[in-house]
């Protein structure tokens, strides 16, 4: 709720200033762009579709629907999409994603996923280790802002699970399947296609 009232409250301020800009749009220019457009069924129907849809259906372009070739000559047995939500523990899911079909034949299970609790502790204690360490292998060197942001934080980074390839003739690769681990709402049911 803060945000939206702090994004409002710049807004409002924003709109002042740029009503004393020489050149900004006043409310003339404004009613002049009004009367060019043609309200007709289109318009409307453009208007309601982008003010009450989802965006990710109306960005969808449809021409290529259909054109990706979802097909690949060798791949990994997997056993569904997880979902990491928002945790950061990609690497996590994606690291127990590989085990997981084996670990399901052994038991004879039909559905099952890791516990990530115990493995997202032990990660958080080594990250706090490697900081520590980091602090003290670096106490007595002189360090400007660049260099203590290098040491002290990972860039970004996101794991994924590479379950399938197609090779050329040569056994070149030249496309590859990826199992993500944002839910089967993701990519293509959870799956990304990369090529060159």
């Amino acid at each position: 709720m803060k945000k939206y009232i702090l994004f409002a409250v710049i807004n409002i301020i924003s709109l002042f200033v740029i009503a004393q800009t020489k050149g900004s749009i006043d409310q003339k220019t404004l009613d002049n762009i009004r009367a060019t457009i043609d309200h007709d069924a289109y318009f409307k129907a453009v208007n309601n579709a982008v003010s009450n849809g989802d965006i990710k259906k109306l960005a969808l372009n449809r021409e290529n629907q259909g054109k990706n070739d979802h097909y690949f000559e060798y791949e990994v047995e997997v056993k569904g999409i997880t979902d990491q939500k928002q945790s950061g523990r990609c690497w996590m899911f994606t690291g127990l994603n590989v085990m997981r079909p084996k670990v399901m034949g052994v038991y004879n299970i039909g559905e099952y996923e890791f516990s990530t609790n115990y493995l997202y502790f032990w990660d958080q204690f080594e990250k706090a280790n490697l900081f520590l360490q980091c602090v003290i292998d670096s106490r007595d060197k002189a360090m400007n802002k660049k260099q203590r942001i290098i040491t002290f934080e990972s860039g970004s980074s996101h794991g994924m699970a590479l379950v399938g390839v197609d090779l050329d003739e040569k056994e070149k690769p030249v496309k590859w399947k990826l199992e993500n681990s944002w839910g089967s709402k993701s990519g293509n049911k959870g799956y990304l296609t990369m090529t060159e």
